[in-house]
């Protein structure tokens, strides 16, 4: 029930891109970093790079502050799973839920919530700075229609055997080998 794929649109090559990673529910606080770097919504292109809910203290009012604005997002793994759990509510299962930022998205989010979560991209291409901005990674050596859901929103770093892995400690960053 998630779009597969990316998303693409036109770049003015002089036009600032800023990307903002995991605001996790941190409304006032990505409130005061747009402040903070003087955001135009007229002349910037902002970005937030997955991980939109879960931990900090209000992932209801960071969806619905991104959906005012139309602010352009990736997908992320706190995101997936609250989708997930949410799927297994309505289909009668009761989820294990990490905690109360999550449960409050399940429990809390509504249908126009849901479809924006659910319309978020795995990607979005920027050929115009030759830029892809991804939550996770990508697996060096494999095409980008090619790559695989769970890394692009889970790994960390690249295995010996060139497999995605989600353990910090294992193998070597992704962005390294590229």
């Amino acid at each position: 029930r998630l779009s597969v794929g990316a998303a693409s649109a036109g770049v003015d090559s002089r036009q600032r891109v800023i990307c903002v990673g995991d605001v996790h529910g941190c409304l006032a606080e990505l409130i005061e970093l747009l402040d903070k770097c003087a955001y135009d919504p007229n002349r910037d292109r902002l970005i937030l790079v997955g991980d939109l809910v879960g931990k900090g203290p209000d992932s209801i009012g960071v969806v619905k502050y991104v959906q005012k604005h139309g602010i352009e997002c990736v997908v992320g793994n706190h995101d997936l799973f609250v989708m997930r759990c949410r799927d297994a509510l309505d289909s009668g299962q009761q989820p294990e839920i990490k905690d109360d930022t999550h449960r409050t998205c399940v429990t809390d989010f509504d249908a126009d919530d849901w479809r924006f979560l659910r319309s978020l991209p795995y990607y979005i291409e920027l050929p115009e700075r030759d830029l892809i901005v991804v939550h996770a990674g990508f697996v060096p050596g494999v095409p980008l229609e090619q790559q695989d859901k769970h890394a692009m929103t889970h790994m960390r770093n690249v295995l010996p055997d060139g497999s995605p892995s989600g353990d910090i400690d294992a193998g070597v960053a992704w962005a390294s080998l590229w």
